[in-house]
């Protein structure tokens, strides 16, 4: 299993790519002419996403000046 360093499309993918050619199903398995390169791409546009998605709502969540209306009604009823 690959160590996740970046959230990154390409290196998403390239890690996904890494794992699974370290199992012997497909150790020689050619990824960019396969359907699963189109399965790949899902999982990797999709992990990409979320990880977008968490960074921005715990930007929001902990910046002193939320840049959305509902987080800064949040902040203001943890003040009270």
């Amino acid at each position: 299993m690959q160590k996740i360093q970046n959230l990154s499309f390409d290196d998403i993918k390239a890690g996904l790519i890494a794992t699974l050619k370290e199992t012997d199903t497909f150790k020689s398995y050619d990824f960019e002419a396969s359907g699963l390169n189109s399965v790949i791409n899902l999982l990797s546009y999709n992990t990409h996403m979320i990880g977008f998605y968490v960074r921005m709502m715990l930007s929001e969540s902990f910046e002193q000046s939320p840049k959305l209306n509902q987080s800064m009604q949040s902040h203001h009823k943890l003040k009270r």
